[in-house]
């Protein structure tokens, strides 16, 4: 597993466990960062597993930011579709035919 696959499964784990809670607001924010700790710190001690002050703080660090970019991300692109999506037209014609 790399970063990205970490990032991912971060933010994958975050939005299923949301989801299935109904979980919104610090509640999915505070979820975000405890899957991210999770996620980061089995893959940092999955590539060697810390022994000293050092590389404890940045295993920890490392699960934090996971959690942190999941959900500041997942922010992100929230409010843009929010943002887009109330400016968007409908063309006519452009609708789903109906069977």
């Amino acid at each position: 597993m790399d970063d990205a696959k970490a990032f991912g499964l971060t933010v994958a784990l975050t939005e299923i466990i949301k989801q299935a809670f109904s979980l919104s607001g610090n509640g999915a924010r505070g979820l975000g960062v405890l899957i991210g700790l999770i996620v980061g710190v089995s893959y940092q001690a999955s590539l060697a597993f810390p022994v000293d002050y050092a590389g404890w703080f940045n295993t920890v660090t490392y699960g934090l930011l996971l959690g942190v970019g999941a959900v500041g991300s997942y922010a992100v692109v929230d409010k843009f579709v929010a943002k887009v999506g109330a400016k968007a037209q409908v063309l006519p014609g452009s609708e789903a035919p109906k069977d």
